[in-house]
């Protein structure tokens, strides 16, 4: 008997993907933990850079969304840790537009601020 491509479904992992949030404005990340908890999404969520290094090392993360402006470290080093700790993951960086790179790596996507939750959720749900 064959099977329905229709009844194929993807790992549960992928179609709700675990996402670890990294912004140091407690407000926005309370706004987006919500808003995603909506679509039965897995969102962990930290102000802390380094934190958030320890996290990637130590749990399976699907996408990244981090914001570049941190006042302990800079960007390049925190775009640089976290892709070393998770090279496999998605990576949403979120940066106002001067700050935004030119990066070629496939899973890099930058995010212009202030981030709209619509475009947020659009790259995520594309990544499922």
């Amino acid at each position: 008997m064959k099977k329905n491509p229709e009844s194929i479904h993807e790992p549960k992992a992928k179609l709700n993907p675990r996402i670890l949030l990294v912004d140091s404005d407690t407000v926005f990340r309370k706004g987006i933990v919500q808003g995603l908890k909506c679509y039965e999404i897995v969102v962990i969520d930290t102000g802390n850079t380094i934190e958030a290094v320890e996290l990637l090392k130590g749990s399976k993360i699907d996408i990244v969304i981090s914001s570049t402006d941190f006042s302990i470290i800079d960007g390049q080093t925190i775009l640089t840790r976290m892709r070393e700790a998770a090279p496999d993951a998605l990576f949403l960086f979120m940066a106002v537009k001067e700050k935004m790179k030119n990066n070629p790596a496939p899973n890099i996507r930058w995010i212009e601020k202030p981030v709209k939750f619509s475009q947020l959720l659009s790259l995520i749900l594309e990544h499922r």
